[in-house]
């Protein structure tokens, strides 16, 4: 057994690597905020979503997500998202999703369908996925745009730190109307996940959004807070006791 003065040592240390990353993080949100100040709005996404294995290799999601504008103060859109992924091997898994969201005016459906190629060296989780989403509106009773998401996604995620940041890069391709060349839009994501246990999660993060196309492309942030939770729906089989010979 390790002496309390180890012990004390040990923590000691942790202590600093979580207080090493929150500085950072807090730097970069801090950076972030200041330059977020210079639009003329800030909006706030916040959400819950609950992921269980319904079978093996298969992962159903649900997410439902209010987002608010102007400043945080009216109501801009509230998404309810189902998605399921299944793992084909160790590094590619398919995904297939239908979202259904409310807004002020109209209510729109969205399917989309991709994959996920994940890789982990060591720490570092990283992750590069692709969705063609279609998105249809009641009132015009039409598919009214589709799109091309590639993203890229890192986490760094220490052993015995529960503090996980994380970073992701996202374009948008059209892939209806006259304009498809080229990407329309993108979006950075930047946060840290903290694990409350193994299975519940709570994320914070900043997202920075601008148009690529256009005279005047709009710029546009958002912060997020959002809790994740794994719901675990599998029964373990208890081992049976020897029986003494």
């Amino acid at each position: 057994m390790d002496s309390i003065p180890e012990i004390v040592m040990q923590h000691m240390d942790r202590f600093k690597q979580v207080r090493g990353i929150l500085a950072v993080i807090l730097l970069v949100f801090t950076t972030l905020s200041a330059f977020a100040q210079s639009e003329q709005d800030t909006e706030l996404w916040q959400g819950i979503s609950l992921e269980s294995e319904v079978l093996k290799d298969l992962r159903l999601r649900l997410d439902d997500q209010l987002r608010l504008d102007n400043n945080i103060s009216n109501f801009k859109l509230n998404l309810i998202n189902l998605e399921a992924t299944y793992k084909v091997n160790k590094f590619f898994r398919t995904l297939a999703g239908y979202r259904y969201t409310l807004l002020p005016v109209v209510n729109r459906h969205r399917l989309y369908a991709g994959g996920l190629l994940r890789k982990e060296v060591d720490v570092l989780q990283t992750e590069f996925q692709f969705r063609t989403t279609f998105q249809y509106e009641l009132d015009k009773k039409q598919n009214t745009s589709s799109h091309l998401r590639p993203m890229f996604y890192a986490q760094y995620e220490p052993k015995g730190v529960k503090f996980e940041p994380y970073f992701a890069a996202e374009l948008f391709y059209r892939l209806d109307g006259e304009d498809t060349g080229g990407a329309e839009q993108y979006r950075f994501y930047l946060g840290v996940d903290y694990e409350l246990t193994s299975k519940n999660i709570l994320r914070a993060g900043y997202v920075y959004e601008q148009d690529i196309k256009g005279e005047n492309p709009i710029q546009s942030h958002a912060f997020m807070l959002g809790f994740k939770m794994n719901i675990e729906t599998k029964k373990k089989k208890k081992k049976g006791k020897k029986k003494k010979s």
